[in-house]
């Protein structure tokens, strides 16, 4: 069996955190079948950093595919799935695949619909959030999401949040949808001595640490993050930001505002090989945003051991239990203030949290995949 993963969200060496979590499916998924990337990148002749991306490597069993496309202007975004259709007839001649696997639905599914490339494949697609079926904050839908969705023989959707509105207000039918959790590589997060990842990352023993992974983008509401962290009465212990985004200057300015620079720390974007020894470090991880599907960074977390206070957003209820952290309502400061509280004020079974959080692999959710595509090129219903 032979697949394709068509995804615009996935790392190269210019954006190397983009899409991190597409391609640890990928080289999970390339130990059972063979995998082949088309990951179209916009032409830019006159970018040198552009000149670092080739056209095609292989990493990690995979041969990934970085086409150029013609860029479009946002007021022809309804078109863009043409220049990937083109980038993609371009792309691995001669090569058929049995399943095309999207990992956005406009351009990529849309443009992977509309291909005579894909025309003996069966077609599935991953809904990774509300941004991605034009539910995000301020979002639109796209005109091409409701043919794009008629068009697959399967939709994974990432939470059941996510599963009750594709049948509800998209009109997929229930027995084309199902859900699948993100998932961790083992190898890398795992339970590790606290003191050591400090000591490695020259943070204080001493100090009780909260840490928070995530763009720097309106959805995770870091605003609310620094409201609460002001109302909350436990004020022994610091914040370490981790991401970068286009928010960030408003975000330094809301720690100077609150005079909060000694508490909150941001490093930017950190490689995702790093990030196990930030999970070690920390006595908390949090996660404030106002929307999720399933965050990779809460399956993260657990698997380190460490509890977690998150708003009930997408598939967090479903991952984190009682013995395993807090959570409280989305877009509330002064619940999210009363969960740091609660949080700080119960012990943690952190080799417990890591039990139960290393469930969700990426081997499981590839060999889970494998046999969602042998039911759907034998033609059983699949849910």
């Amino acid at each position: 069996m032979k697949v394709l993963f068509a995804s615009h969200l996935y790392p190269n060496p210019v954006s190397p955190l983009y899409g991190v979590f597409v391609a640890e499916l990928a080289a999970a998924l390339s130990s059972e079948l063979a995998v082949d990337v088309f990951a179209p990148v916009a032409w830019r002749p006159f970018d040198a950093q552009q000149r670092k991306i080739g056209a095609v490597r292989r990493e990690r069993g995979l041969t990934v595919a970085h086409p150029r496309r013609m860029p479009v202007p946002g007021a022809l975004a309804s078109i863009r799935w043409m220049t990937y259709a083109a980038a993609l007839k371009s792309s691995f001649q001669g090569v058929n695949w049995d399943i095309v696997h999207s990992h956005w639905i406009d351009p990529d599914a849309m443009a992977v619909a509309q291909s005579p490339r894909t025309a003996r494949a069966r077609l599935v697609a991953t809904i990774h959030g509300h941004a991605a079926i034009g539910l995000g904050l301020k979002g639109r839908k796209s005109p091409n999401l409701g043919p794009a969705l008629r068009r697959m023989d399967h939709v994974v959707a990432v939470s059941s949040e996510l599963r009750s509105i594709l049948i509800d207000e998209f009109g997929v039918e229930s027995n084309r949808v199902s859900v699948r959790f993100n998932g961790i590589d083992p190898a890398k997060f795992r339970y590790q001595e606290m003191a050591k990842a400090r000591q490695k990352l020259g943070l204080p023993l001493n100090r009780r640490i909260l840490l928070h992974v995530a763009r720097l983008s309106t959805e995770k509401r870091h605003r609310v993050l620094l409201e609460a962290l002001d109302l909350c009465q436990v004020r022994d212990f610091e914040i370490h930001l981790l991401g970068e985004g286009p928010l960030r200057g408003e975000i330094e300015a809301e720690i100077s505002r609150r005079h909060l620079e000694d508490r909150v720390f941001l490093h930017g974007g950190v490689a995702h090989d790093r990030l196990p020894d930030w999970f070690a470090a920390a006595d908390v991880f949090c996660l404030s945003s106002a929307h999720e599907g399933c965050p990779v960074v809460i399956h993260e977390a657990l698997a380190c051991g460490v509890p977690v206070v998150s708003t009930r957003v997408g598939a967090v209820p479903d991952l984190v239990g009682s013995g395993d952290g807090v959570l409280c309502e989305r877009e509330n400061p002064e619940a999210l203030a009363v969960a740091f509280e609660a949080v700080w004020s119960q012990g943690w079974d952190r080799e417990g949290i890591a039990n139960r959080g290393s469930v969700h692999t990426w081997n499981a959710v590839a060999h889970d995949l494998v046999r969602l595509y042998q039911g759907l090129i034998s033609g059983d219903v699949v849910k």
